[in-house]
């Protein structure tokens, strides 16, 4: 068992590292937004190539299709999935 102040260290290492990659993230799209601004295609650098594509993604709304069928939810309920889920979310402390 961790002590209560390697908890703290440990929880403080990951707040750090999400906050770094947030900043990465949001350097990256930018960068990403600057290339997708010139249309599809494939352009290269020295290291990498990108590659721009667009296409039209569709999903069907099943639940809504079997209510106006007249499907009970009793029956949208037994046909449907859940999956259990643990989530871990760090927040910065104020002033911290």
């Amino acid at each position: 068992m961790k002590t209560m102040n390697q908890v703290q260290q440990v929880i403080d290492r990951i707040g750090q590292l999400k906050a770094r990659r947030d900043q990465l993230d949001k350097s990256i799209e930018d960068l990403q937004n600057q290339i997708k601004f010139l249309g599809k295609g494939t352009y290269a650098g020295t290291k990498f190539i990108g590659i721009v594509k667009s296409y039209e993604r569709s999903s069907t709304a099943w639940k809504s299709i079997a209510e106006e069928l007249g499907a009970s939810k009793e029956l949208i309920e037994f046909h449907t999935k859940k999956t259990g889920v643990v989530s871990y979310e760090s927040q910065a402390i104020a002033n911290a």
